[in-house]
């Protein structure tokens, strides 16, 4: 809950509790699970990743971001992280060591990784304030980059691997679906409509 700095927690039958809350989690945005049931939860506003084990002990796995946006375990345990507002993909090792993946990519959003280990990012390119260009790109393993789909939609904000074989997506109010021999499934669940922060901050001074 960005709004409250509270991450809850469902059972299988809905009933709710606050798994973490506070201690610098002013606004949580992302959250994914590493392979030992860790959960990580990026904090947007202050550029802060946190890590808690599962009974909920929090420590701070990585500081010093620009808009965390969206993030993704690959197969080996390292952690994908995209900093939208300076345009990388940063790859942290199990430890916290910072490498640059990808850079000068147009604020990079959501991430997902399909189970041959490829990359897939959601890409939104701003320019003045105004949505140009949208597109998912693809990375291998090796870090090869290729444009895998180009949509004409607002923002692409998260994106998720499932098991059949289309591209389901939407701008909120008309989802389509697209056939893929390729990606097994991505699902774009479209919550903005407008560019990212920075563009609205600029937009705003």
């Amino acid at each position: 809950d960005n709004g409250n700095g509270n991450i809850y927690e469902y059972t299988p039958g809905g009933a709710q509790s606050i798994f973490a809350s506070g201690l610098g989690l002013g606004d949580p945005d992302v959250i994914a699970f590493n392979s030992t049931g860790d959960l990580f939860a990026a904090d947007f506003a202050g550029g802060n990743i946190f890590e808690y084990t599962p009974d909920g002990v929090q420590s701070t796995f990585a500081t010093g971001l620009h808009d965390p946006f969206g993030m993704a375990f690959n197969s080996a345990g390292d952690l994908f992280v995209s900093n939208a507002s300076s345009d990388d993909i940063y790859e942290y090792t199990p430890g916290g060591v910072r490498t640059t993946f990808a850079s000068l990519l147009g604020a990079p959003a959501g991430l997902a990784f399909d189970s041959s280990g490829n990359l897939f990012v959601g890409i939104v390119c701003c320019q003045s304030g105004a949505v140009i260009s949208n597109q998912i790109l693809k990375f291998t393993p090796g870090g090869v980059q290729s444009t895998f789909a180009a949509i004409l939609i607002v923002m692409i904000q998260r994106l998720y691997v499932k098991n059949d074989a289309q591209i389901r997506m939407g701008d909120g109010r008309n989802p389509r679906t697209v056939p893929s021999p390729t990606l097994r499934d991505v699902l774009l669940p479209l919550q903005w409509a407008c560019c990212p922060p920075r563009a609205a901050a600029a937009r705003a001074v």
